[in-house]
């Protein structure tokens, strides 16, 4: 790469990652499991792509258009959110509270995209929402440490790679073919996987149904129900699930670890699910930052469960068939292809009860979020908060790091120097103890 067009890309990467970013282009010449999964990648779609690994910065991963190969910007704090979502879907002992600890969880990922976002005042009253009351919360620290030094396994490639390579899909040449009718992405197959599951959403009604089908079949949509947008997302998450099953696979036979199907297809579920909820809190975070009312971004909000209903409809199809040719050649028959078939239907029932206690949560978040006049008003939110913070020491915590990042990102509102206040007088009275 040429000393021009490498200048030209970090001027277009700090134009979007804002001044205070500090990014750098990621090194190929060391042999770690990033750069085996990436050797995997470019086996598979060519050498379309160059990575960016962004050390400060907002939590984004994304593709950089203009340029070839196309810089990919992957950041550490967005890994270390995936991590700490990632315990939602796995933690036992959280199963009789998922509900709550999911709001809260949300409410402080809202938080800090409001930040990013440049509303620090909703992002105060998300942040302190969260943070208030006698539940149990997730500390959203860095995980970037614990995450490099944890046992290769199939959650560990799950953690690192799924939401990269899933942006790497997008890259992929032989995604922008015309797929026939019947194939699982032919345009008659997304809009009728549209449909049906616009039919598990009852509350819907019928002018908006029908609004949402106009929009899927509309040529040139933006909308995430598009029937191209849909096609591509569900594209990039085949190509995410091929790349990381052969090299999950065979790092794991390298270092002489037994590779579990069953671990791995679960682990492709939840972190499908795990992108999914940092995209709806990202849009979440936006609507609420919005200085007026946008009728069209709350609607998109709407549709979105649709359309990863279809994308989870097309990942299945697709695991349905990849797992069973990993496990018995493209040779199988209908009873192993049958008994994958029932093995993944398992898992995902498995999975069914922590999903949707997980939207059950994120709902409560996006409501008081959404419908400001529902909520209490900001001095009753403090107040609330500044009683239980005296007595909390992760609170205590949690509240430094969030004024920090704040600080790093330059952000200033009255409610801001209001958190701080309760801070600094909570520190003075520690030091007269």
């Amino acid at each position: 790469m040429t000393d021009f067009k490498e200048l030209a890309i970090e001027e277009a990467l700090r134009s979007e990652l804002g001044k205070t970013a500090v990014f750098g282009r990621h090194q190929r010449d060391i042999r770690t499991p990033m750069n085996f999964v990436l050797d995997e990648a470019e086996k598979q779609m060519g050498p379309q792509f160059s990575v960016y690994w962004v050390k400060t910065g907002p939590p984004d991963v994304f593709c950089l258009s203009g340029f070839s190969p196309s810089p990919v910007v992957f950041s550490s704090r967005y890994l270390s959110l995936t991590a700490f979502i990632r315990h939602l879907f796995v933690d036992d002992w959280l199963k009789n509270m998922l509900v709550e600890v999911a709001e809260r969880t949300t409410l402080k990922l809202m938080a800090e995209m409001a930040l990013w976002q440049g509303d620090p005042d909703y992002s105060v009253l998300a942040f302190v929402k969260s943070m208030t009351g006698k539940g149990i919360y997730l500390s959203d620290d860095d995980q970037l440490m614990d995450l490099e030094y944890a046992p290769v396994s199939e959650a560990y490639m799950a953690t690192w790679f799924y939401a990269l390579v899933h942006e790497l899909g997008h890259l992929n040449p032989d995604h922008q073919q015309n797929f026939p009718t019947g194939h699982l992405f032919s345009d008659e197959a997304i809009l009728n996987a549209i449909t049906v599951k616009l039919d598990d959403f009852p509350y819907y009604s019928p002018s908006m149904r029908q609004e949402a089908v106009e929009l899927a079949k509309q040529s040139g949509s933006k909308s995430v129900l598009a029937i191209d947008h849909v096609r591509s997302e569900g594209l990039a998450d085949m190509f995410a699930a091929s790349v990381l099953l052969q090299a999950a696979s065979n790092i794991m036979r390298d270092i002489r670890k037994p590779f579990s199907i069953p671990q791995f297809i679960q682990e492709l579920i939840i972190f499908f699910n795990i992108i999914a909820v940092i995209d709806r809190c990202t849009r979440v975070a936006s609507i609420a930052s919005a200085r007026t009312a946008d009728r069209e971004a709350r609607f998109e909000l709407a549709l979105q469960p649709v359309a990863l209903r279809v994308r989870a409809l097309m990942q299945h199809h697709y695991l349905d068939s990849a797992i069973t040719m990993f496990l018995h050649g493209s040779d199988y028959t209908m009873e192993q292809y049958q008994r994958v078939v029932t093995m993944i239907n398992g898992i995902n029932k498995t999975n069914a009860e922590i999903i949707n206690a997980v939207d059950s949560g994120l709902a409560r978040a996006m409501e008081f979020s959404l419908f400001p006049e529902r909520r209490e008003n900001d001095r009753a939110l403090l107040e609330a908060f500044l009683k239980d913070f005296a007595h909390s020491g992760p609170g205590i915590q949690e509240t430094l790091r969030f004024c920090k990042m704040a600080d790093a990102i330059r952000a200033e509102s009255k409610l801001l120097q209001a958190l701080k206040g309760i801070v600094s007088d909570s520190s003075k009275s520690c030091h007269r103890l």
